[in-house]
Parts: C-alpha cells; sequence; structure tokens
C-alpha cells in the first residue's frame, strides 16, 4: 500500500482549520505509524511465504517417505512369502523369520493407517 504522504499532509492542515486541530507533531505520527505497519506488513509476508514453502517442502518430504515405506512393507511381505514357500524343512529359525517380518509389516500398516487418519 502506498501513502502520497504530502497529500495527507495538506489533507490534514485543511482538515485541521476546518474540524480539528492536527499539528505537524501528530501529522508526522501517523506517518511514522504508517510506514511501522508497513514495514510490518512486509516482514509478516515474507515470513508467511517462507512457512508456506518450508510446509509444502515437508509435504513433499512426508509423501517420499510414505512411498518408500510402502515399498518396504511389499518387500517384507514378499520375503515373509519366499521364507514360507521356499524353505522346504518348516525350521524353528525360518519360522521364527516369517513370524517376524509379517508383524513387522502388519505394524508399519497400522502405524500409516494411523498417519492417514490425522491429515
Amino acid at each position: 500500500m502506498t501513502i502520497d504522504k504530502a497529500k495527507l499532509r495538506a489533507s490534514a492542515i485543511d482538515w485541521g482549520h476546518h474540524s480539528m486541530e492536527i499539528t505537524g507533531d501528530d501529522m508526522q505520527a501517523l506517518l511514522d505509524e504508517i510506514e511501522r505497519l508497513e514495514t510490518w506488513r512486509t516482514a509478516f509476508l515474507a515470513e508467511r511465504d517462507a512457512q508456506i514453502r518450508q510446509r509444502d517442502q515437508l509435504q513433499a518430504e512426508n509423501e517420499l517417505m510414505r512411498a518408500l515405506i510402502g515399498d518396504v512393507v511389499i518387500e517384507l511381505r514378499k520375503a515373509n512369502d519366499w521364507i514360507c514357500r521356499e524353505v522346504g524343512a518348516v525350521t524353528k529359525s525360518a519360522t521364527h523369520w516369517a513370524v517376524r517380518l509379517r508383524e513387522r509389516a502388519e505394524h508399519i500398516d497400522a502405524a500409516m493407517a494411523k498417519e492417514a487418519t490425522h491429515d
């Protein structure tokens, strides 16, 4: 917003003669306050724009992380399926890893579902 200070000062002098007394000090105080508010507004808008850019960056990073985590879950399930299918003899170790992989995949799925409800 631009203020024609000369026009404002002339109007104030004119008003002062007709309806109220506005001194030069009063006018300068008003002009100083306008300048202060314009400076504050500019700083506020710059900060807001920076915050918006940061939010957008974080949202993009969050989406990337969700996609990567989804890929990890798929790999965990594939590993679980491979262990269950390919390991001929049911061993305690194979069973342990199959169960552990399945539980991890389910845990991640649950956490992602919970996170999705917060968006």
